[in-house]
């Protein structure tokens, strides 16, 4: 879980893949020049093979798995 806030959460990982829940709030995920939005209730998947970003308005927070985990 991990709360997003204007600061937003980012990064560029080779072999990893990423899967996120939106508890609440509403989110903004930028893949590469594509972006879209989530709000409470809807979940993502990608693989990160390019660069990434997660931004909230608002605040948000999310259930973020990525496996294999990176920490």
């Amino acid at each position: 879980r991990d709360d997003v806030e204007s600061r937003g959460l980012g990064d560029v990982y080779k072999r990893q893949e990423e899967f996120g829940y939106v508890l609440s709030g509403v989110i903004t995920i930028t893949l590469g020049s594509q972006t879209y939005k989530a709000k409470k209730g809807d979940s993502f998947y990608f693989v990160p093979s390019c660069t990434h970003f997660i931004t909230s308005k608002t605040g948000a927070v999310i259930l973020w798995v990525s496996s294999p985990p990176s920490f």
